[in-house]
């Protein structure tokens, strides 16, 4: 198996639709989440009104949800190895906090008696931030709630400190984060489909790959269809015409 990667050449035009395809995938993607993941209901039951809601084809909203579904998979997975790494940093604070008691009660007059206090109020402030979290993510798992924040969590808490993170206003921030949550799509194949996938036909061409792409009725485009030529740096001969 081969993979490759190419950069499309973009006219303004083309940029443009795909953009308009990549905010309204981010809006189905975000809609979807809130009404149906985070409320523990199964995502394809909305399925039939997604279609009319969003004026989109089934392939479409198939693609949504099965990438909307590996991102709480992945959530899922993830968060016991996060509760485990959360106990052991827990015990760990315990066991430091357990050894400067000990050394206050052992030299309650000496000169770094001061020094020990401090760290001693800083090591249980940190453990109670470490105890809070730690109840949170069991008690998530517990309800099975998956908490996800589509356009990253460290792009979000960039608006609480502007400066720092090179925004001169919110707006800049705000610009940021709203391409950052519609920045892509995913297109979903399968093999009983025409090139495998009704939704980006390949077709060989003599450098590389013509891609039909198929647009949502709510992009504004005056074809359904737009077209992508993709050329290739090395490796087309590997395919068959």
């Amino acid at each position: 198996m081969r993979t490759y990667q190419a950069r499309i050449n973009l006219t303004e035009q083309v940029s443009s639709l795909l953009s308009e395809y990549a905010c309204l995938y981010g809006i189905i993607e975000r809609t979807l989440f809130a009404e149906t993941i985070a409320q523990n209901i199964k995502p394809e039951s909305v399925k039939n009104t997604y279609l009319k809601r969003f004026s989109i084809t089934a392939r479409q909203f198939n693609a949504v949800c099965r990438n909307l579904k590996g991102k709480a998979d992945s959530i899922k997975e993830r968060r016991n190895g996060l509760i485990t790494e959360s106990s052991q940093r827990i015990n760990k604070a315990e066991k430091v906090i357990s050894v400067l008691e000990k050394k206050l009660k052992s030299f309650p007059n000496s000169l770094d008696s001061a020094k020990r206090k401090l760290a001693l109020h800083q090591k249980k402030r940190r453990l109670h931030i470490l105890q809070v979290k730690h109840s949170a993510m069991v008690q998530d798992k517990k309800d099975n709630i998956i908490r996800m924040c589509l356009g990253s969590k460290k792009l979000f808490h960039a608006q609480y400190n502007l400066d720092k993170n090179g925004y001169a206003h919110h707006s800049e921030w705000k610009k940021d984060w709203e391409q950052s949550r519609n920045s892509q799509f995913y297109v979903l194949g399968s093999k009983d489909e025409t090139a495998g996938c009704q939704g980006c036909v390949a077709t060989k061409t003599a450098d590389g790959f013509l891609l039909r792409l198929r647009l949502p009725e709510h992009v504004d485009s005056t074809s359904k269809y737009l077209q992508l030529p993709i050329s290739l740096a090395y490796g087309s001969d590997g395919f068959a015409k």
